[in-house]
């Protein structure tokens, strides 16, 4: 190792994982940790189960393998299954190299030196497992502010309150009807009349075709509304920066987690026939810890979270302790 503040953040392929390292690492890079970011492809053998995988490296490319080479980092961070045997296969490589999974590793906990799993995961109570509240993103009050200086000259001007509406859509997961879309704009135009409040718009890729032009129809001259196929920069963190306060759908728990970052107050809304046992209890631990609210008729902003909620630094912090033992 040449420094004892090298790390090095896997980025893969999937999104999900990607932001929560990112998200960690860029608050390291903040603490002036030297962080390295490795981009990592895998082969067809990643497929096999980490047991058969074990510590070794040849589920990846043999491109991907040529970077993974010394000058060994102090930390490593990954997250997701097919990143375990990687990480294992560099501690092999290097045994001071400390491990840092984010998410719930299905692998037996011994060969990890710090994992970060969810609340709604159930993490188990060990030395070596921190407990999240949601999952770390890389959104922060400096990001979303500078978001909200470029687009001040379109949202700006909307009358105060503004209320952010951040819409996702069915999933695998999830699935939310056109009844489900109706209810839901028709709930947004009763508290923008109780609020006397701009509402501020944006769909998702999963929101689909139907249900936006519905809601488009719904929350004509509402706001603002930005469509996801419309083409363009989306908005979302200015959204954010705006707002006064925030309506999230309910199945990504991404976007939740990212609702909550701002430190104001959250709805999160849910198709009727409810959802999944994880999501459930993401929300619900959300609604303990103060950061949000169910959205429905009594929405109303007089009540503020405890602070905003960026996971990502408190691991990061975590991280910078284990370093420095």
């Amino acid at each position: 190792m040449t420094t004892p503040y090298t790390i090095w953040a896997l980025i893969d392929d999937r999104p999900g994982n990607a932001t929560q390292v990112l998200g960690v690492a860029e608050h390291l890079a903040t603490a002036d940790a030297q962080v390295e970011y490795k981009h990592i492809s895998y082969s067809k053998l990643s497929a096999l189960p980490n047991a058969l995988l074990g510590a070794s490296a040849i589920g990846v490319t043999k491109a991907t393998r040529k970077a993974l080479k010394a000058p060994w980092p102090a930390v490593v961070i990954g997250a997701g299954r097919r990143m375990v045997p990687v990480m294992r296969a560099i501690k092999k490589r290097s045994p001071s190299t400390k491990l840092v999974y984010l998410m719930h590793p299905q692998v037996g906990l011994q060969h990890l030196d710090l994992i970060a799993i969810p609340q709604h995961d159930e993490p188990p109570q060990h030395p070596r497992v921190m407990s999240t509240l949601g999952t770390p993103h890389r959104i922060t009050r400096q990001m979303a502010d500078e978001a909200a200086a470029q687009w001040s000259g379109v949202l700006s001007h909307l009358r105060e309150p503004r209320i952010a509406v951040l819409l996702g859509g069915s999933s695998n997961n999830t699935e939310y009807t056109m009844e489900d879309w109706q209810r839901l704009g028709a709930a947004l135009v009763g508290l923008r009349s109780r609020l006397h409040a701009s509402l501020l718009i944006t769909t998702s890729r999963r929101t689909g075709a139907e249900a936006t032009q519905l809601l488009q129809q719904m929350l004509q001259g509402s706001g603002y509304f930005h469509a996801w196929d419309d083409g363009g920069e989306n908005p979302y963190l200015a959204l954010l920066a705006l707002a006064d306060g925030v309506v999230v759908t309910g199945e990504s728990m991404a976007m939740c987690s990212e609702a909550c970052a701002m430190g104001k107050p959250v709805w999160i809304a849910t198709p009727a026939t409810g959802m999944s046992n994880k999501y459930t209890k993401l929300h619900q631990a959300l609604y303990q810890a103060g950061y949000a609210k169910p959205f429905g008729q009594q929405s109303a902003l007089d009540w503020k979270p405890p602070a905003p909620l960026i996971e990502a630094k408190r691991v990061a912090d975590r991280i910078l302790e284990i370093i420095a033992q």
